[in-house]
């Protein structure tokens, strides 16, 4: 529990107690709140998979033989971006990949 609420709290420079850093609240609840989404968007889309195949061939995206790997390699791809950004590896990359994804399945 330590390790953790260091994160949350930053010494003072004279050394006299601590000081509760906002800052770092925010960036761990964005964290948490756009990770959840991810891992919840490839979980609801794993188990009808067969309705996101379907749409991706009716959107024509894909044909109906190739149509159940690229649904797997979508849900595969959500779900480890996901993880990625809740446990914070290469957030540069991982930025830039969200926001280019985010981007993609809007339009």
């Amino acid at each position: 529990l330590k390790p953790i609420l260091a994160i949350f709290i930053q010494q003072r420079p004279e050394g006299h107690g601590y000081k509760f850093n906002i800052q770092n609240i925010g960036i761990l609840l964005t964290r948490f709140l756009v990770g959840s989404v991810f891992i919840l968007s490839a979980y609801f889309k794993l188990f009808p998979v067969e309705a996101l195949e379907f749409q991706l061939v009716d959107e024509h995206f894909s044909t109906w033989i190739l149509a159940p790997y690229f649904a797997r390699i979508l849900i595969s791809f959500e779900f480890i971006l996901g993880l990625s950004i809740l446990i914070g590896v290469h957030k540069n990359f991982i930025c830039k990949t969200t926001l280019v994804t985010l981007l993609v399945f809007s339009i």
